[in-house]
């Protein structure tokens, strides 16, 4: 009986109960962390899901759900998410919300295209897009650099990026692409990898050797030269004066791969020097800007009103880039700064990670700085 479920209950199973809708006890159950409603006739999600706010495994998989609402996605501590065999056309933009999510399994739905705010979900691992209706290749998917397990297969691909996908998703263990489909629009690579029943890692990155291309060798200049000297600019707080040391030590190493990199923060101001048209000069320069955010940098009435305003002008009309890196735990999100993607999360400052995790949210800066001037 549903009326028997405890209001107390950390995990409830209630798959293969011919339900054709979500109980409203499990409603009641707020301190639940897994929900399996697997293998049911529900079509709909009431928006009252959102309750459980400590939910972090939702199984929702052979259902008859067709469509998703935005309340079904306040979800903030979620971590695994199964849609699989339902029938769902279109994932709503915010999935984007979910962004502690790992795993999420859409395979054997009605899927031709993703939500561009699903590339919001920076830490997923696990991803199944199997036995969908894609037929050109989800660019999103190259956003997701910590990708593990990726499933493809079963999709009508005209496009497989391979040397792309490769590149960007270092971390990947396992890609699926088995499908018994051979129609002539399928991509070539993708028609290689389907033969392959399991994992076909080992053939995905032979292709993605094989269409790499070749760097020309020069035995007396650098691993790698950009035109040109390209400026950027570093907007902070003195009291943060730690992390632009840390930061400029990075940016140092970037010059000795051949990129004539013109660095400039107040700290280059000599004596005599008339400071504000210094400033006004280097902003006017800047191809780049590093913000280095926190609660001092927002309270500066001359950030406020000198550095950032300008910058954000430069970006609108020029396509300067604009990098902010959240350095101390502030109202980033409220700010007028918001729009712009920070390096970070805004809720994982810098000086609240460890020393490894420091040197890879600078060392993922620097690869930004890459992808603007390369």
């Amino acid at each position: 009986m549903m009326t028997d479920i405890s209001p107390f209950a950390s995990k409830l199973d209630l798959s293969n109960q011919g339900l054709t809708e979500v109980p409203e006890a499990i409603l009641r159950c707020k301190n639940l962390r897994k929900l399996n409603l697997s293998h049911n006739q529900i079509k709909i999600l009431p928006p009252e899901l959102s309750q459980l706010k400590r939910l972090q495994n939702l199984d929702l998989g052979n259902n008859q759900i067709s469509t998703l609402y935005a309340g079904n996605f306040d979800l903030p501590q979620l971590e695994v998410l199964i849609l699989r065999n339902n029938k769902l056309k279109k994932m709503p933009h915010q999935i984007g919300a979910l962004d502690k999510l790992k795993v999420l399994n859409l395979s054997g739905n009605q899927l031709v295209e993703l939500p561009n705010d699903i590339t919001r979900l920076a830490d997923l691992e696990e991803l199944s897009l199997a036995n969908n209706a894609f037929s050109t290749f989800p660019v999103q998917l190259l956003k997701f650099s910590k990708m593990k397990l990726l499933w493809l297969n079963n999709n009508p691909l005209s496009d497989l990026p391979v040397t792309e996908l490769h590149s960007k998703m270092p971390d990947l263990k396992s890609i699926y692409c088995f499908s018994p489909l051979s129609n002539h629009d399928l991509d070539p690579n993708y028609k290689l990898l389907q033969a392959k029943k399991g994992n076909c890692l080992a053939q995905f990155n032979l292709l993605a050797l094989k269409d790499k291309p070749k760097k020309k060798m020069e035995s007396t200049t650098p691993s790698r030269i950009i035109s040109g000297k390209k400026h950027l600019f570093i907007s902070y707080c003195h009291a943060d004066i730690e992390w632009l040391n840390k930061i400029n030590t990075a940016l140092q190493t970037m010059a000795y791969e051949g990129l004539e990199l013109e660095i400039w923060d107040d700290t280059r101001l000599n004596a005599g020097d008339l400071w504000k048209k210094e400033i006004e000069s280097a902003i006017a320069k800047a191809d780049v800007a590093i913000l280095l955010v926190s609660n001092s940098f927002l309270a500066s009435k001359f950030i406020r009103e000198q550095e950032v305003p300008p910058l954000l002008k430069k970006a609108e009309e020029s396509g300067a880039r604009i990098l902010p890196v959240i350095v101390g735990l502030c109202r980033f999100t409220k700010s007028t700064l918001k729009d712009y993607q920070a390096i970070n999360k805004p809720e994982r400052p810098m000086n609240a990670l460890s020393i490894h995790e420091q040197e890879k949210i600078i060392y993922d800066l620097t690869n930004e700085i890459d992808k603007v001037f390369e």
